[in-house]
């Protein structure tokens, strides 16, 4: 028993000494977070590269009003813009997740969420805006067995899969993007109508809203467990020298010594043996002390690491959402859209003719929601994706849902079937 408390008691002067230790590199961490910064704002000003400062509101804002002001809606010039727009998005959520609390305000921290917003937007926006002039004048994307436009782009951050209804085949039923072997299922309604299907896959994850990245990251009160940790460090040091001090005085004699001398007396026994007693109860609060001592100590920042944590805590009652804490979306997200096939650009003498909408790139309403029919005459979706097997290993089969933008959640509700990756959804 013995032996065990005292490995026990080593065990607790290792971790205070390592925990002492790390309170000793914990300021020099903290200046290379604070010269790492420093040196990639320098970094960014004298490459003169014309990209803007993320943090600058008139720069950023000049930068998306540029944009938004470009009529190039070339896929290739997007994706290439779209490089420096994830660029700049991912170095402001650097700066929201890595700088300390003191070092930010509460206003740049909206400012820079709200600019990661509008980023992400402007985005969308641009690949929409491509996607339209794609099925307006793409005519080198014609299917020549079916007749009908497909068509897929992609690089390192997005892939664009698309197909139009250009011959409204009423026996046509599916069709297969064979680059990257996703696909899907056309129902005999929408086989008769101009529409288009478009899956966007991006790479990168801006459904999920930022809060959720940050919100189950206990904030530590870092004042308070330093005070705290000052204190129990001299009161360990009291407890070791009052320890060194019972060690050096003289030992009391023992019981066989008082015999075989047969100098002391039956009282002086007796008074040496409450001084062995005594130096032994001594030493043993002593060592409780230390050991109460160390476990306060390690268990310091854990209450306030659950308080802190224990206020931004939320409960999800409904069994379709999906819980992000327990899961993380892995291959990024696919935008699966059934689209108004927007009108063709005609060619007239040289001259390509090209209507010009006011709304843009519309969704095709399906099912029709002023027809009032059974759900027989107007079957779900079929889409089938490949899911990416070169980044990810699958020990079990993953989970899918859907973004619902009303609940700002990801949930199983217009999923109706699954099996074998073909996703069957509304």
């Amino acid at each position: 028993m013995e032996r065990l408390e005292a490995k026990d008691q080593e065990r607790r002067e290792s971790e205070l000494a390592e925990l002492c230790s790390l309170e000793e590199k914990f300021p020099s961490a903290e200046q290379w977070k604070t010269n790492y910064r420093a040196h990639a704002k320098w970094e960014h000003y004298v490459s003169c590269d014309g990209s803007p400062d993320p943090t600058v509101l008139q720069e950023i804002n000049t930068f998306m009003s540029l944009w938004r002001e470009d009529q190039n809606e070339n896929i290739q010039f997007v994706m290439e813009k779209g490089k420096e727009v994830l660029n700049l998005i991912e170095k402001l959520q650097f700066l929201l997740l890595d700088t300390p609390p003191n070092e930010i305000t509460e206003k740049e921290t909206v400012q820079y969420q709200e600019t990661i917003l509008d980023l992400q937007n402007l985005l969308h926006q641009k690949y929409n805006g491509a996607t339209e002039h794609l099925l307006k004048t793409d005519n080198m994307s014609e299917d020549s067995d079916s007749g009908n436009m497909q068509l897929v782009v992609k690089d390192k951050n997005v892939t664009l899969c698309i197909w139009a209804n250009l011959k409204k085949n009423i026996r046509f039923k599916n069709h297969v993007f064979r680059e990257v072997q996703h696909g899907f299922d056309l129902p005999k309604s929408l086989a008769v109508n101009s529409v288009a299907v478009r899956i966007f896959h991006s790479h990168y994850d801006h459904v999920s809203p930022l809060w959720l990245q940050c919100q189950y990251v206990p904030k530590l009160k870092i004042l308070d467990s330093k005070e705290v940790t000052v204190d129990l460090k001299e009161n360990v040091e009291e407890a070791e020298e009052e320890e060194e001090k019972a060690k050096e005085e003289p030992s009391a004699p023992t019981e066989e010594e008082l015999y075989s001398n047969g100098i002391k007396s039956a009282s002086s026994f007796k008074e040496s043996t409450n001084n062995i007693a005594d130096i032994n109860e001594k030493t043993e609060e002593e060592n409780e002390k230390k050991s109460e001592i160390l476990d306060i100590l390690s268990q310091v920042q854990i209450p306030v690491m659950q308080e802190e944590t224990s206020e931004k805590e939320e409960v999800i009652i409904d069994e379709n959402i999906v819980d992000l804490r327990q899961f993380i979306p892995v291959g990024g997200v696919y935008h699966i859209d059934v689209l108004q096939l927007p009108p063709r650009a005609k060619e007239i003498k040289n001259w390509s003719m090209v209507e010009v909408l006011d709304g843009g790139l519309e969704t095709y309403p399906y099912p029709p929601e002023s027809e009032e029919t059974e759900d027989a005459a107007h079957p779900p979706i079929g889409i089938t994706l490949r899911l990416p097997d070169n980044d990810v290993i699958y020990f079990e089969d993953p989970v899918v849902a859907r973004w619902d933008p009303a609940g700002t959640s990801l949930d199983h509700n217009f999923i109706l079937s699954l099996s074998n990756g073909i996703e069957t959804q509304v």
